[in-house]
C-alpha cells in the first residue's frame, strides 16, 4: 500500500495504519534533523594553526633551584583530532626529550606521554582552545604543561613534581 503525506489521509509505520502527520510537523521535523546533522559535522581543525616544526629556548629549573638555559626543537603533527608532540631541549648539562599523543573531541584531551632523560611515562588529560592547550601529565611525574601559540610563535610552560626538574618555559617560533 502506498500512503500520501497529507492532512486527513493514512500512513502505514512499521505495519500499523497510523492518521498521517501535518506536511508543517514532517518539515520541522526534517529541520531539527538538518540542524542536528550539522552540530556533528566535522569541528574546526584546533590544532592546525599548531602543527609543524618550532625551535627556540627557554630556561629549566631544577629542583636544588639551579636554572640552565635551553635551546630547543619541537614537532607537531597529526589531525584535527590527534596531535603528537616531540618535544627536545639541550642545556650545558641536562636534556629534555618528551614526547606525547592526544585525541581531542570537544576540546577534551586525553593521551600518554614519555620522557626518555628522567625515565617519565604517564598518561595526559586536559582541554584545548582556540590558540592554547593544557593538560595536567600523569604517572611517575606529575605536572601541568600549557601551551599558548600563533601561527609564528609559541610559549610552553611545564611544571613537574617527583623529579629533579621543576620548571620549563620556552618562547619557540615556527621553522
Amino acid at each position: 500500500m502506498n500512503y500520501a503525506f497529507a492532512r486527513g489521509t493514512y500512513l502505514k509505520m512499521m505495519g500499523k495504519t497510523i492518521k498521517s502527520i501535518s506536511p508543517v510537523i514532517i518539515c520541522l521535523v526534517f529541520a531539527g534533523l538538518t540542524i542536528s546533522s550539522m552540530g556533528h559535522a566535522k569541528a574546526a581543525d584546533p590544532f592546525s594553526t599548531l602543527r609543524g616544526n618550532w625551535g627556540g629556548g627557554g630556561t629549566m629549573v631544577l629542583k636544588d633551584g639551579r636554572k640552565e638555559r635551553l635551546v630547543c626543537t619541537a614537532q607537531y603533527t597529526g589531525t584535527s583530532s590527534q596531535l603528537g608532540l616531540s618535544i627536545k631541549c639541550k642545556s650545558s648539562s641536562n636534556a629534555i626529550s618528551m614526547k606525547a599523543q592526544l585525541s581531542a573531541n570537544a576540546g577534551r584531551l586525553l593521551g600518554t606521554w614519555e620522557e626518555k632523560t628522567y625515565k617519565a611515562i604517564g598518561t595526559i588529560s586536559g582541554i584545548s582552545s582556540e590558540n592554547s592547550i593544557k593538560f595536567y601529565i600523569g604517572g611517575n611525574v606529575l605536572g601541568t604543561m600549557a601551551v599558548r601559540y600563533s601561527k609564528t610563535r609559541q610559549d610552553v610552560s611545564i611544571q613537574t613534581t617527583g623529579v629533579s626538574l621543576k620548571d620549563v618555559n620556552l618562547k619557540l617560533t615556527r621553522r
